[in-house]
């Protein structure tokens, strides 16, 4: 399904295109192009804004794992 992302800054890092970085707490990083996207807000597909705290909440997400590719 496809997700929205609202609020996201990019950084410096490394890894592979969609690999997850951090997937704890507050954060969701996915490895993409040069850098890191850290997600803050994103929205499932028909479903409700969600902060990154509580889509890992209610997702299963490992790290190292490909994320949406």
């Amino acid at each position: 399904s496809r997700l929205t992302i609202w609020k996201a800054s990019a950084e410096e890092g490394n890894g592979t295109y969609g690999e997850i970085v951090t997937a704890t707490g507050d954060e969701l990083a996915i490895a993409c192009g040069d850098g890191v996207l850290r997600i803050g807000e994103l929205q499932p597909e028909g479903k409700r804004r969600l902060s990154a705290r509580d889509y890992l909440n209610g997702t299963k997400l490992a790290i190292g794992g490909k994320f949406g590719v």
